[in-house]
């Protein structure tokens, strides 16, 4: 699919540093844009609206971490959408 809205904000390069927060209001293409970069741009992608991985994170919140360890993703871009809906990650 073409993207037909030019962007503004080239999202690639914030991404290498160490977090990004991409803020917006809802059904504006926040999850879209990111879902434009290449597969290779995120080593994880993690959408919290997934009930099942949610309850996960919200009785373990360093699920995170541990997949991280687990994977060996150190230094790699990760992916969290509706991340307001786990407040616990933003702790970490």
């Amino acid at each position: 699919m073409e993207c037909k809205t030019k962007r503004i904000l080239d999202v690639s390069d914030l991404i290498k540093k160490k977090s990004l927060f991409l803020f917006g209001p809802r059904q504006t293409g926040k999850s879209t844009l990111v879902d434009q970069l290449s597969d290779e741009t995120f080593a994880l992608k993690w959408n919290l609206l997934k009930g099942k991985l949610r309850l996960q994170i919200q009785r373990n919140p360093s699920y995170l971490t541990e997949q991280v360890e687990l994977l060996g993703l150190h230094d790699c871009a990760i992916f969290i959408d509706e991340i307001q809906l786990c407040p616990e990650l933003t702790r970490f």
